[in-house]
């Protein structure tokens, strides 16, 4: 689990580290790429990516390829819960 938490200080990680969030389970991160370019003024937009970091011959888990065909199959959605 070290791995998956020290993944933003390799060179192969291409994000802002900033723009990563750290979940641990059932997937590693979810990445707002460029939004710390957005929160500071600027133009960009924003990709949500959903990232799991693997080391040697690991693979994904079953869970965790459920998780990226429902990605790759476009069922993700956006939801606001109101409270008052």
């Amino acid at each position: 689990k070290i791995w998956e938490q020290l993944a933003p200080l390799f060179p192969q990680f291409k994000y802002n580290t900033s723009d990563c969030r750290f979940l641990g389970a059932p997937i590693d991160y979810v990445i707002f790429n460029h939004y710390t370019e957005v929160k500071e003024g600027a133009q960009a937009s924003i990709e949500i990516v959903f990232m799991d970091v693997k080391t040697g011959d690991s693979q994904l888990t079953p869970s965790q390829k459920v998780i990226k065909k429902a990605v790759e199959n476009g069922r993700v959605r956006w939801e606001t819960l109101r409270l008052k």
